[in-house]
């Protein structure tokens, strides 16, 4: 759990030697982006891959 209340999950991804982690942010591009920076900054990830659907 974030300090800020985000709660991410980690883990291993099977058959790896990667490292997982996956937060789910909630809608709105601001929030995403400011919620992906802290993250960064906490993690210190080699990769980030965003995934999102579209607003319905």
């Amino acid at each position: 759990m974030h300090r800020d209340g985000t709660r991410v999950e980690q883990g291993q991804l099977p058959g790896t030697p990667w490292h997982v982690a996956l937060a789910e942010l909630g809608m709105g591009a601001d929030r995403a982006a400011a919620l992906t920076t802290q993250l960064i900054n906490w993690l210190r990830p080699e990769a980030v891959f965003f995934v999102g659907s579209p607003a319905a």
